[in-house]
Order: structure tokens, then C-alpha cells, then sequence
């Protein structure tokens, strides 16, 4: 039986292990869109100014500065951090995690031809984490900075 379906109460003694816990439905509660995490914001507060010499929103564009690849890897390590507080405060397992995050990336467990119902937001995720998210967001709000 897929991992997501729940059972009938008189099905819960059946042995066939613990009930499925959506992992990533409680992690959307507590943080919320990827885009508008206070983790996000305040980081991007701290340290924005370091962009402000950049030309274009483009990282692909110009050579990067290694200070930026720098505050990018602080930046995952403050993610990470917050992400495995999260599970810790939850009790949940990282490596089931894990597991739920490339079902919903696989679109695993749901009716053929259709896309998981977490699918869009784990992958908000795995954007919102990446250099090129990262350095639009810094230098963009650098250029904010500068126009106040």
C-alpha cells in the first residue's frame, strides 16, 4: 500500500507498521512558501549590501566573488540548521524525510499522469536553496537598498 494512503481504524492493528505522517505537509505549515522564509529575509537583510556592485540579476552573466559563494554555503548551513530543528522538534526522521521529499519530486504514490499535491512546493524549495535563487534575491534587494 502506498505510504500516503491512510486505513480504515479497524485496519490499525494489522501490523503492517506505524501510520503515515505527512512530513512535508507540517514542514509547509511551519515555514510556509520558500520564498518568504523569515530565514530568507533576514539573511538577505544582513548581507545584501555585499551585492550591491553587481551589474546583473544573472549570476551566470559575471564571474562570481568568492565572498558570495561564501554567504551562499552560510546561508545552507543556516537552512540545514533550521530544517533538522524542525524535525528534531517533530520527533521525525530525517532519512523518511528524505524518502517523502523524492516522492513528491518523483510524483510517486498518486494517479498516473498526475503530480504529487507537494510536488510544486518541495521544488520552491530546492530553488529557493540555489545559488542562482540566492544571488537574484541579494542583489535585487541590494539595488532596493540603494534606491530608499
Amino acid at each position: 500500500m502506498p505510504r500516503d494512503e491512510t486505513k480504515d481504524e479497524d485496519d490499525s492493528s494489522d501490523g503492517d507498521g506505524p501510520e503515515f505522517v505527512d512530513m512535508i505537509a507540517a514542514c509547509k505549515d511551519y515555514f510556509g512558501e520558500p520564498d518568504a522564509l523569515p530565514l530568507l529575509e533576514r539573511f538577505v537583510e544582513e548581507h545584501s549590501s555585499k551585492f550591491a556592485h553587481r551589474q546583473s540579476l544573472d549570476a551566470s552573466e559575471e564571474e562570481q566573488d568568492l565572498v558570495h559563494t561564501e554567504l551562499h554555503r552560510e546561508y545552507l548551513v543556516r537552512w540545514e540548521a533550521a530544517i533538522e530543528a524542525f524535525l528534531s522538534e517533530k520527533a521525525f526522521s530525517l532519512q523518511e524525510f528524505q524518502a517523502q521529499l523524492r516522492d513528491a519530486v518523483e510524483d510517486r504514490y498518486c494517479a498516473l499522469f498526475e503530480e504529487h499535491e507537494h510536488h510544486g512546493w518541495v521544488d520552491s524549495c530546492f530553488a529557493a536553496v540555489s545559488y542562482e535563487h540566492f544571488y537574484r534575491r541579494m542583489v535585487a534587494a541590494a539595488r532596493r537598498g540603494r534606491h530608499k
